[in-house]
């Protein structure tokens, strides 16, 4: 349930199953002890996890360096994101006991991308705010961003990581055509 915390019998059930992987959709931070856990109890399993934010140093040092950990997220190569060096380095002088992870650039854009909204369109009534939105096509840090009139993002960046040596490595970068 939502209020597990203590996963060692289905680690146990999975250690005894040999099961080829383990899918986790929740917390990164549940996650990190599930891997913790995982080693300790001697599970061999591929450990993949979609959209939770755990591709950063701090989740890495969480695990101690684990491996065989891979997870999806809708980002794109930071060292390629052309403002990525700078919003770093601000980020952690400004912010010093957090971690820049894939959520803080898709806040920041997401901020940024309203504000512009907002100025564009002279308005911040919610109908008038949705049509300035689809009809924008805003530079933001993780790339340009706009939407259709779904609302959908237009051509998202997905890129699966796997943990090695203590950092990620860019395994694969999917892109919608």
């Amino acid at each position: 349930s939502d209020k597990t915390s203590d996963f060692n019998q289905a680690l146990a059930d999975i250690k005894e199953s040999r099961a080829d992987a383990i899918f986790w959709g929740g917390t990164h931070l549940q996650a990190a002890g599930i891997i913790v856990n995982a080693k300790r109890l001697g599970v061999k399993t591929r450990f993949l996890n979609a959209m939770n934010g755990m591709n950063n140093q701090n989740f890495l040092n969480q695990v101690n360096g684990a491996g065989n950990i891979f997870t999806l997220e809708s980002d794109q190569q930071r060292d390629k994101l052309p403002g990525w060096k700078n919003f770093e380095k601000n980020y952690v002088a400004r912010f010093s006991s957090s971690y820049v992870d894939v959520s803080s650039l898709r806040a920041y854009d997401a901020v940024q991308m309203v504000g512009e909204a907002i100025r564009v369109g002279n308005s911040v009534d919610s109908r008038k705010l949705i049509g300035t939105l689809h009809a924008e096509k805003f530079k933001g840090l993780t790339g340009v961003i706009s939407f259709d009139q779904d609302g959908n993002l237009r051509d998202p960046v997905f890129t699966v990581y796997e943990a090695q040596g203590g950092d990620w490595k860019i395994v694969k970068v999917l892109k919608a055509h």
